[in-house]
């Protein structure tokens, strides 16, 4: 790659890179809400995607622009095998996400519900097993000598577990596209 000296030579770097789409996805460190918890003074609501290399050529996602970071194995814990993260920021003003939340009812079929910026909070508190999405890029970042592409959050289907009284009801789709329409609070 060649050396970029200065933000006007990163721009547009990596505008041709394709959005990302996958499936059977984990994440982490899950801030839905843009709560401060001391490390997130813009209230940002990022969630970090893991990346296992066992799955994915890292090397090449860097190589496109994605900002991937190594997790250190923790103290103890030296010989569990090295993983990877992607930032992923949601964004509600200009290009919000459509997020679904997948449920599993009684009779095994799934229930999807499409949820607001508000809504979506209930995932920082959720058991989530599964997680299919599309992330998009913004524009390329200069800093620091280095440069990339942000993450943002295009589409995803979180599924989440359920319980006995979630499955007691035979509930339709919801659909909350008005936030006055949203149940609760």
């Amino acid at each position: 790659m060649a050396n970029v000296n200065n933000r006007n030579q990163a721009d547009g770097r990596f505008d041709k890179t394709p959005n990302l789409k996958l499936n059977e996805m984990k994440i982490t460190m899950r801030n839905f809400r843009g709560q401060d918890y001391g490390y997130n003074p813009t209230h940002k609501r990022t969630f970090w995607l893991l990346l296992d290399p066992e799955r994915f050529d890292i090397q090449a996602m860097q190589d496109d622009g994605w900002n991937i970071k190594e997790i250190k194995p923790r103290e103890g814990h030296e010989d569990d095998p090295v993983m990877y993260r992607l930032e992923v920021e949601m964004r509600w003003d200009n290009f919000p996400p459509v997020i679904h939340m997948v449920t599993k009812k009684e009779n095994g079929k799934y229930k999807r519900t499409l949820m607001t910026e508000k809504s979506a909070e209930l995932f920082d508190s959720a058991e989530i097993v599964n997680v299919n999405l599309e992330i998009s890029h913004g524009k390329t970042w200069f800093m620091n000598g280095k440069y990339g592409i942000k993450a943002y959050l295009k589409k995803a289907q979180i599924e989440v577990v359920t319980d006995d009284f979630d499955t007691y009801y035979d509930f339709e789709d919801e659909d909350f596209t008005d936030v006055d329409d949203v149940p609760f609070e």
